[in-house]
């Protein structure tokens, strides 16, 4: 509907200023033929100029949302660093039952033996739950310290934190020199969020043990939480050279190394991690997420094929990897991955998110919304449902509803640069340039890299008449990212506008060249050949135009009538 009133606006200036012309035509009283060639050249100037203009309409996507799939990790969105817990070896138990109990009975002593192996099966089997109630039999019957780890270790993978701490303080009061305990219970602080307690922890278990691994590797990731990378690195650098076939040491290292934007690094870990493990699920999607990062999708997808390949009802494999297909242009397989997500795990939030993006890039703003509902249903402060929802909303062309979602993921996350740019796009489809000028801006302060942005707030821009600003943020966008062709094609318009038409026909070249299904830069092109008066060239765009475009009625009889105005076929 808006882009209806737009064109016949456009239609109204137009004739309006046809009339104009002619007036002055006639009050002039010239009748020559070149008064009327005069004339004519005019009124086709005149006509480039509205198509300029309609080059710039927002259903050209000069000023467009950001479309990839907002995510709920800064750098990447990788999996938890790996804790290493302590499990104490058949042989310390058995130290410990003769140490301890030397005038017990053989008959005790069996008796505790089989409660423990009988609790370490239950407990390699991840069922808990037996492993505590045989763990608490054996300490009825020997209490000893690493009976009280096991049960500890128990309680921790049960969420039961405060029952593993009591219990490691009970090691530690049996053997106050048990460096396992001091490490294990750093681990439970951690997943406390208590990381000053669990670093204090962690130094205690390396003082007692100075070649211990794992709290090392524990406390860089302690380190990484706090975000002090640099300890973090040389924390995981000695567990690896105290281990160097750490595997979780290497995985853990590339976390901080993404965060530094040094993605070879991270790389190579993940690698060395994979190398040490084939099996090592997290590390091939972490590794995946770092190609996604460089670009390369088609390792990204490989990654994601072998977690999948690995465990097929992994339903966060399956929604990354729809993200994968989504980057790739592929929205089907992206809409058949997060379904299946969705379908191994239905309170996935993340992967209705996926599939509503899917869906938006579809044509399907009502499907689109149905899922990111289900989203931020499930999980309320997802900011990027949020974000995203806002886009279908925009599609709909309701601006005041996008609006009202980029509000609200800003106010979840006041430094989520896309909801201000997105936000802005909004506001330029109200007309409020200024407000769509100060939310592209914002955009730019929280992220001086974000290329989307600058397009965003060059448009504004335009829209108010100044050339000149728009050209400056055009040229940074493409400084940013020369490969985008959105930035081509706006620039473009900007130097048709000022007249310089070689640069223009350069830049809608370049857009076309980047994104040979660019339809805008086709007609925009195809104008430009008009007035440089090639006329074949400009049919041509025109009929690609008429193609590949996903045309309103109005613009493409336009365009065919134009076309048969030049002497060749639409249907060519």
């Amino acid at each position: 509907m808006t882009n209806v009133i737009i064109l016949i606006i456009s239609l109204i200036v137009f004739f309006l200023g046809v009339l104009v012309l002619w007036f002055r035509y006639k009050k002039d009283e010239v009748e020559d033929q070149q008064a009327v060639k005069r004339l004519k050249k005019r009124i086709f100037i005149f006509t480039l100029i509205i198509m300029a203009l309609n080059a710039v309409n927002p259903s050209i996507n000069l000023l467009k949302p950001k479309e990839d799939l907002a995510t709920k990790e800064d750098i990447a969105r990788v999996e938890d660093l790996l804790n290493k817990l302590s499990e104490p070896s058949q042989k310390k138990i058995e130290s410990e039952i003769d140490k301890e109990f030397k005038t017990g009975s053989e008959k005790k002593k069996k008796r505790a033996r089989e409660l423990y192996q009988k609790g370490l099966i239950a407990y390699n089997n991840r069922d808990f739950n037996i492993s505590i109630s045989d763990f608490e039999k054996a300490i009825n019957v020997f209490e000893i310290p690493s009976f009280y780890i096991y049960r500890g270790n128990s309680y921790l993978m049960t969420s039961q934190f405060d029952k593993a701490i009591a219990d490691y303080n009970k090691a530690i009061e049996l053997k106050p020199d048990f460096a396992d305990a001091f490490n294990n219970r750093g681990a439970a602080w951690y997943q406390k969020d208590d990381l000053d307690k669990a670093i204090v922890d962690y130094n205690k278990a390396i003082q007692l043990n100075p070649n211990y691994a794992d709290a090392f590797n524990n406390r860089g990731v302690a380190w990484y939480q706090k975000d002090d990378l640099d300890k973090a690195l040389d924390d995981f650098d000695k567990a690896i050279q105290l281990n160097p076939n750490y595997a979780e040491a290497y995985y853990n290292r590339a976390t901080p190394w993404i965060k530094k934007s040094d993605l070879n690094k991270a790389l190579a870990d993940y690698a060395k991690a994979i190398k040490l493990n084939p099996n090592f699920i997290t590390a091939y999607i972490n590794r995946a997420e770092v190609w996604r990062q460089k670009g390369n999708l088609n390792k990204s997808l490989d990654d994601y094929n072998k977690a999948i390949q690995l465990n097929p009802n992994y339903a966060e494999a399956f929604n990354r990897r729809a993200v994968a297909w989504y980057l790739k242009g592929d929205f089907d397989k992206a809409l058949a991955d997060s379904t299946k997500a969705i379908k191994i795990n239905p309170n996935l939030a993340e992967a209705f998110n996926s599939r509503g993006s899917a869906w938006r890039k579809k044509g399907d703003p009502n499907k689109a919304l149905a899922d990111f509902d289900k989203a931020i249903q499930l999980d309320p402060n997802f900011t990027e449902a949020y974000n995203n929802r806002g886009g279908a909303w925009l599609q709909k062309g309701d601006f005041d509803k996008a609006i009202a979602d980029y509000n609200k993921a800003i106010q979840l996350n006041p430094n989520y640069a896309e909801a201000f740019n997105n936000r802005g796009v909004a506001w330029y489809q109200k007309d409020d340039l200024d407000k769509a000028l100060a939310d592209s801006t914002k955009a730019i302060q929280l992220n001086p890299n974000y290329y989307t942005a600058y397009n965003s707030r060059g448009s504004a821009w335009f829209k108010k008449g100044d050339l000149n600003k728009s050209l400056d943020d055009y040229n940074k966008a493409i400084q940013l990212n020369p490969n985008y062709a959105e930035a081509y094609n706006s620039r473009g318009v900007a130097w048709y506008l000022k007249g310089d038409f070689d640069k223009a026909l350069n830049d809608f070249d370049k857009a076309i060249h980047l994104n040979p299904n660019h339809a805008e830069a086709y007609y925009n092109r195809g104008n430009t050949h008009l007035k440089l008066r090639h006329d074949k060239e400009a049919a041509q765009d025109f009929i690609h135009y008429l193609k590949i475009a996903d045309n309103k009625q109005e613009r493409a009889e336009t365009v065919r009538g134009e076309i048969k105005r030049l002497g060749y076929d639409p249907e060519y």
